[in-house]
């Protein structure tokens, strides 16, 4: 029997098994699922403009996928910024990696975040799009008095799920409301240590987070996995582990108070179609990640500041 954020880790991070660590071959059309660079140009121009009134020299992408958006980034820059700035990209996947290094040639390469801060001597603007929802989450279920935790059982093509008694809770603000019993609740708690683990290196700038968020949220949670651009539920989610991106979506009310509680600044929370708004065209694919009522509310785009 293991904790579901355990496997969620060995089936997306094993060394030699998993999914980014070893399977995944791109992104977009040619991958398992699709991310908004591969759509517009419009969040490369908006993270441009951001980076440039901080003050920053150093710019620093974290997951950066197949180095399209990085790529955007530095081509919506002047070309007199694109010669003083020093662009790094963080990456634990070698298969991405090699692509990221086509995509950016000049972009300095780092497997984690603090050895990217240490090239940076502490001093960055950093960046992310759809990271969080990678990092592993602990699933929990409210029950007629208090919670418990999700656990999986069985051989790897028949697991099975097992919710057990938890003795405490994660620091997360989602036990603080109200939800209706048999609610599922994703905590992204391995995301929290990895903040605690490297705040302490950054010394001083702005850090730009953009994820899907909760818009209406369901009684049987959000997890589920991407494989060659198909959504697949939990009816055929464990059976296939290393070879599907799992996902969930992000919850930015932890994202604002894990980091204010460690020292950073929330300089604004927006959707993204406020967000992308005063940098999209009148494209179709604009248009797309603007809609309201889609896109445009999917995702939020955090900013925060230290």
């Amino acid at each position: 029997m293991i904790r579901f954020d355990r496997f969620m880790h060995a089936a997306l991070y094993h060394p030699e098994r998993g999914y980014y660590t070893s399977r995944i071959k791109s992104v977009g059309s040619r991958g398992d699922f699709t991310t908004t660079p591969q759509l517009s140009r419009a969040l490369g121009r908006a993270i441009a403009s951001l980076f440039q009134q901080s003050g920053c020299r150093n710019l620093v992408e974290v997951g950066p996928g197949t180095g399209l958006l990085a790529q955007t980034v530095r081509q919506a820059l002047p070309p007199l910024t694109r010669l003083r700035i020093k662009q790094h990209l963080v990456e634990i996947s070698p298969t991405l990696r090699k692509l990221q290094k086509a995509a950016v040639p000049k972009s300095q390469h780092h497997s984690t975040i603090q050895d990217a801060l240490a090239a940076c001597r502490g001093h960055a603007f950093i960046y992310s799009n759809e990271l969080v929802d990678a990092f592993p989450v602990r699933i929990f279920r409210k029950e007629s008095e208090g919670y418990t935790e999700l656990y999986l059982s069985g051989k790897q093509q028949t697991l099975s799920e097992q919710f057990r008694a938890v003795e405490e809770l994660p620091d997360s603000t989602q036990f603080k409301r109200n939800y209706p019993r048999q609610q599922r609740l994703e905590v992204h708690e391995s995301y929290h240590q990895w903040l605690q683990d490297w705040l302490p290196s950054w010394e001083k700038g702005q850090i730009l987070t953009i994820d899907y968020t909760i818009r209406q949220r369901q009684i049987a949670g959000s997890l589920r996995g991407y494989f060659l651009q198909d959504r697949l539920t939990r009816d055929n989610l464990y059976q296939n582990a290393g070879h599907v991106d799992l996902t969930t979506d992000v919850d930015f009310a932890d994202l604002e108070y894990w980091g204010e509680s460690l020292g950073l600044e929330t300089q604004f929370l927006k959707t993204q179609s406020e967000f992308l708004q005063p940098f999209a065209s009148g494209s179709q694919e604009d248009r797309f990640l603007l809609d309201p009522n889609g896109a445009g509310s999917a995702f939020q785009v955090l900013l925060q500041k230290k």
